[in-house]
């Protein structure tokens, strides 16, 4: 897909193949060319490079919540269904959803997205299920003594 803004600026979006992208952004600018607009060479940069992610199981963003730091999430489930996450040393944000299903955007590069999901997911499989956290706290629960 191609945007075109009346300021003369173009987005690119939609594919995972960068010298597709510069093919692609050829083509498009030989059309005004071909019925005589002079258009110069593109200067094209990566601006944000999107990525989806899955965790592999359902995750209670509450919980997450808790266990990143809290500076660097957001969760408002009244405004937003995801968690947004802003791992250090990145430029990514990262909206994660209960379906485990996470979104990165912000990103400059491909290894720069999968380094931020990465992160997330070292959070999620070092943390104990929030099952077993319960299981946890009922065994605890069931052998204090009242006095």
């Amino acid at each position: 897909m191609i945007i075109q803004y009346t300021s003369g600026k173009y987005i690119l979006r939609g594919d995972d193949d960068f010298e597709r992208m510069h093919k692609v952004s050829d083509y498009f600018l030989q059309m005004p060319r071909d019925i005589g607009i002079r258009v110069d060479a593109a200067n094209l940069e990566i601006n944000n490079v999107v990525a989806v992610g899955d965790l592999a199981q359902e995750i209670n963003l509450n919980t997450l919540m808790i266990r990143l730091v809290l500076e660097k999430v957001e969760y408002q489930p009244e405004q937003f269904p995801g968690l947004e996450y802003r791992p250090d040393g990145t430029n990514c944000v990262l909206l994660v959803f209960e379906s485990g299903k996470v979104v990165i955007t912000g990103g400059r590069t491909i290894e720069e997205d999968h380094e931020a999901f990465e992160m997330l997911s070292n959070h999620v499989k070092k943390a104990p299920s929030i099952s077993v956290v319960l299981s946890i706290f009922n065994y605890w629960a069931r052998n204090q003594r009242m006095y």
